[in-house]
């Protein structure tokens, strides 16, 4: 009589063979080999979610020993746009909707809703580049004005406008904002049936200056453009940069002008602005093209500018600020905040610097330097603090 091997206990089962056969020496040593196989996996298992649990934890305490701490502000958020602090415990955030609101600790404050006389709200379901407040900015010196960007449209054209608000704060009295309009762009015309294009106007206070972007009506050259305007009219409004696709973010570094900007399918920028410079767009990208009715981009063209540093896959760059000497992007489709070393005007080195797993729509450097602020996006978006305690 054949010997029952451990082959036939994992074809059919000990229970069924038992009795009908002789068990052999190859079974029992099958059934001991089986037994120590499965021992060796579940300690392996355990020591695989140990190991998972100690990388965790020493993320977590790297975090810490660099000095970092994440505590939330805010939540309930419907669709924020930027964030503008304060003081360490004060700022104001401006929603999609043109609705302006002062925290302030646990206080929450409306100060009302930024219009354009003239122009509506002009609303694409499901667009994501839909219309509306697309920024605000704190002027140094004046504690009280901010400026906000807005786009606006009608059935046939778009604008972008810049404008001054100005806060009230009286004691034993709700905070008042009262706004004015220091500069429109000239309206831009699409064709009929045509998704319009509402990117950019993210701005930058560079001295007694607004940089103010403006994304790219779809492939139309120069319509992406950088622009300064004057905060006192002192001059008319100049054409810095051409050839941006959606620019998001811009800060300015020791009088140097930074911006990122999205791609089409990858190719996400980061670019110094050079007064006159020609950005490519859209001849020249290092993304992919982003409808099958197109023609592969140049990557590189003499005359135009490349930038300093792409991304592909895409990240989806919402801002970008300095803070303690680096540079931090917040990203949309990454779900984290980017962290650039720089030496003079080149990247060093750039790390995930904090994971949220989900959309973030704006990142902002304290009014004291040991303080990030981070918003995420969305109907119900959260703030937070990032928190550098000393030694700085």
């Amino acid at each position: 009589m054949k010997a029952i091997t451990y082959n036939d206990f994992k074809k059919t089962g000990f229970n069924k063979i038992a009795g009908t056969k002789k068990p052999g020496r190859d079974f029992f040593e099958g059934v001991i080999t089986a037994v120590l196989f499965r021992l060796i996996k579940f300690i392996s298992l355990v020591a695989i979610t140990m190991l998972l649990g100690v990388m965790v934890a020493s993320a977590q305490v790297t975090l810490k020993e660099e000095g970092f701490e994440r505590r939330r502000f805010a939540s309930g958020l419907n669709r924020p746009e930027a964030v503008v602090p304060l003081s360490d415990s004060s700022v104001l955030v401006a929603e999609r909707s043109g609705r302006i609101f002062l925290l302030n600790g646990s206080t929450r404050s409306d100060l009302g809703t930024i219009n354009v006389p003239g122009m509506h709200i002009f609303y694409v379901p499901d667009h994501p580049a839909t219309e509306g407040l697309k920024d605000l900015i704190s002027v140094q010196g004046q504690p009280e004005v901010f400026l906000w960007s807005i786009t606006t449209g009608s059935s046939q054209a778009i604008r972008w406008t810049v404008g001054r608000a100005t806060i009230t704060r009286k004691t034993g009295q709700p905070p008042t904002m009262q706004n004015e309009i220091i500069w429109q762009s000239e309206p831009q015309h699409w064709a009929q049936g045509s998704v319009p294009n509402f990117s950019g106007s993210r701005m930058a206070v560079d001295g007694a200056d607004i940089i103010v972007a403006m994304g790219a009506n779809s492939r139309v050259a120069g319509s992406g453009c950088i622009m300064r305007v004057s905060l006192s009219a002192s001059h008319a409004p100049q054409l810095v940069s051409t050839g941006h696709r959606n620019p998001s973010g811009i800060v300015v570094k020791s009088g140097i002008i930074w911006e990122v900007e999205h791609g089409p399918r990858g190719g996400d920028e980061l670019n110094i602005i050079v007064p006159g410079g020609d950005y490519g767009w859209p001849i020249v990208s290092k993304g992919n093209p982003d409808d099958e009715n197109h023609n592969s981009f140049l990557r590189s063209r003499p005359g135009l500018i490349d930038p300093v540093l792409t991304w592909t896959p895409s990240i989806a760059p919402s801002d970008i600020t300095e803070w303690q000497g680096k540079f931090y992007i917040s990203s949309l489709k990454a779900g984290a905040i980017l962290q650039l070393t720089m030496s003079g005007n080149t990247v060093v080195s750039q790390r995930r610097f904090l994971e949220f797993n989900k959309r973030i729509r704006d990142v902002r450097a304290g009014v004291n330097d040991h303080l990030l602020w981070i918003l995420t996006d969305g109907p119900d978006a959260e703030l937070f603090q990032i928190i550098k305690h000393p030694p700085f």
